[in-house]
C-alpha cells in the first residue's frame, strides 16, 4: 500500500468535481434547468448519465427537444454516448486535459500490485475498435482484457477470448451493473446478459501474475 494511492483520490476527485460543474454551466448556457443541489460537492456520486437522468425529470421534454436539437437523449446511458464522448458535441468533456497521464496512472497501480485490465473495449462504439485494442497492448503494459461483458455479441468475445489467449494476459468479465434498477442487466452477469463468467477462468487467475 502506498500513502499516494490517497493523494490521487483526493486529486481525482476534485477533477471530477470540476468536470461535473463544467458540464452543469454548459446546461445553463442552453438554459436547461438541473437541481441546484448538483452545484455542491454532491458531485462525486453523480455520473454526466446520472446527471442527465434527474434533467430529464425536471424539465418539459418538448422544451428540452427545442434546446439540445439533434443533441437530444432519451435516456442518460445515450447522453454520455451521443454527447459527453462525441468530440462534435457542444458536452463533449476532453477528461485528459484534467487528469494524470495514462502512464502515470499505470505505474501507480504496478507499483501498488495492482493489474491493469482493459473494460470491454467493444463499448466504446470506436470505428476500428480491433486496431484500438491492438495499439493499446503493443503502447501500454495491459495485464489483461475484459473479455465478457454483457451486450457484447459472441463474435466480439470470441475474438477478445482469442487476443488475450495468444498474448497470454488475463481474461475478466463484468455485467457493468453500477447498482442501478433500472438498468437492462443484472449484476454479475456478463455473458449476453444470461450468466456468469466460467469458474474455471477465474480459478486460473495467477494471483501473482507478473512479479515486480
Amino acid at each position: 500500500y502506498d500513502k499516494s494511492l490517497d493523494e490521487y483520490r483526493r486529486q481525482l476527485e476534485e477533477i471530477m468535481v470540476k468536470e461535473r460543474l463544467i458540464l452543469l454551466n454548459k446546461f445553463k448556457n442552453f438554459g436547461i434547468k438541473y437541481p441546484k443541489e448538483f452545484e455542491n460537492n454532491m458531485l462525486l456520486d453523480r455520473f454526466e448519465a446520472k446527471i442527465y437522468d434527474e434533467i430529464l425529470k425536471i424539465n418539459d421534454k418538448t422544451q428540452l427537444k427545442e434546446l439540445l436539437g439533434e443533441f437530444y437523449c432519451e435516456t442518460g446511458k445515450e447522453f454520455f454516448r451521443k454527447c459527453i464522448v462525441n468530440p462534435n458535441s457542444p458536452f463533449y468533456a476532453n477528461y485528459g486535459k484534467y487528469r494524470p497521464k495514462i502512464e502515470e496512472i499505470l505505474k501507480l497501480i504496478h507499483d501498488n500490485n495492482g493489474l491493469v485490465f482493459l473494460a470491454h473495449p467493444f463499448g466504446y462504439r470506436l470505428q476500428d475498435a480491433k486496431s484500438f485494442i491492438e495499439k493499446l497492448y503493443n503502447t501500454y503494459d495491459l495485464d489483461g482484457i475484459e473479455c465478457y461483458y454483457n451486450g457484447f455479441t459472441k463474435e466480439e468475445i470470441d475474438y477478445l477470448v482469442s487476443f488475450a489467449n495468444d498474448r497470454k494476459i488475463l481474461i475478466s468479465g463484468g455485467s457493468d451493473y453500477h447498482g442501478t434498477i433500472d438498468r437492462d442487466n443484472e449484476l454479475g452477469k456478463c455473458m449476453f446478459g444470461q450468466s456468469f463468467i466460467a469458474d474455471e477462468i477465474i480459478n486460473n487467475w495467477p494471483l501473482k501474475y507478473k512479479q515486480r
